[in-house]
């Protein structure tokens, strides 16, 4: 009677453990399954539907947006944060069952060496050719939500989501921008950006991207004109062909009036 006893009581708890999981409504799969479904919410908001259905913790560390469209049902864990990490370019660590999101850390350029005839190896030359960035990075994409955010840091984060180094001219004054930039060619950000506030950006030979005042004087080495010849004008840019009075390049959309005047 005794034995009978205690399987009863343990069978009533198993039942009251179970019911309380589904009143909550956390899975009591083993495997724990998840499903989560997102039309272009943050992933933030997605993390925070996975992990409550999980009963999992977790933080986001700031900086990271990103917006998901998936639709997981009845996937395990590990399986959907693989596929939302891996889609929204972030990483994880666990600390004291805390998962703690960030972004992943970007791994050191090796320097290139090259080798002698002895064996011994020597650093590249240090008067390496001049780079100008291919004109295809301005088809990477970005995502940010800044409000009244200075201009400098608008400009970095575009550099850390894409790589590619964006300099602000000194002279330029600080400003106060609003970047919302939701799945936004770095083109169009840049466009939008320096069109509102009267600038203009341009590709230098130190494989940057330089943004400038067009109302302030540009300091160019001096070239000879042949007088006879009519001068043409070119974008900064992408190096189209313009003509004078031209506000906008016609291809890449780049500011060129204080050239075309």
């Amino acid at each position: 009677m005794k034995k009978i006893a205690i399987i009863c009581a343990g069978l009533c708890l198993a039942l009251t453990a179970l019911g309380q999981a589904s009143e909550s409504g956390v899975s009591v799969d083993s495997e724990l399954k998840v499903t989560v479904t997102s039309n272009g919410d943050d992933v933030r908001k997605v993390l925070f539907q996975m992990f409550s259905q999980a009963n999992k913790n977790f933080i986001v560390e700031t900086g990271l947006y990103f917006s998901l469209t998936l639709n997981l049902s009845n996937v395990p864990f590990e399986t959907a944060l693989g596929f939302i990490c891996k889609n929204a370019g972030m990483a994880y660590r666990i600390e004291n069952d805390v998962y703690v999101f960030h972004k992943p850390e970007k791994q050191p350029l090796k320097t290139q060496e090259t080798k002698t005839v002895s064996g011994q190896t020597s650093a590249p030359p240090q008067n390496a050719a001049p780079k100008t960035l291919d004109p295809s990075v301005l088809n990477k994409t970005i995502n940010t939500r800044l409000e009244m955010a200075d201009i400098r840091d608008v400009f970095r984060e575009f550099t850390k989501q894409t790589g590619v180094p964006i300099e602000v001219d000194k002279r330029v004054k600080s400003l106060k921008v609003n970047a919302y930039m939701i799945e936004t060619s770095l083109r169009f950000a840049l466009n939008s950006i320096t069109q509102t506030a009267k600038l203009m950006y341009t590709f230098t030979d130190r494989g940057t991207i330089l943004v400038s005042d067009p109302a302030l004087p540009v300091e160019a080495p001096p070239q000879s004109v042949d007088t006879k010849q009519d001068v043409k004008i070119a974008c900064p840019q992408c190096s189209t062909e313009l003509q004078k009075g031209w506000k906008y390049c016609p291809s890449c959309g780049n500011y060129v009036k204080n050239i075309t005047t």
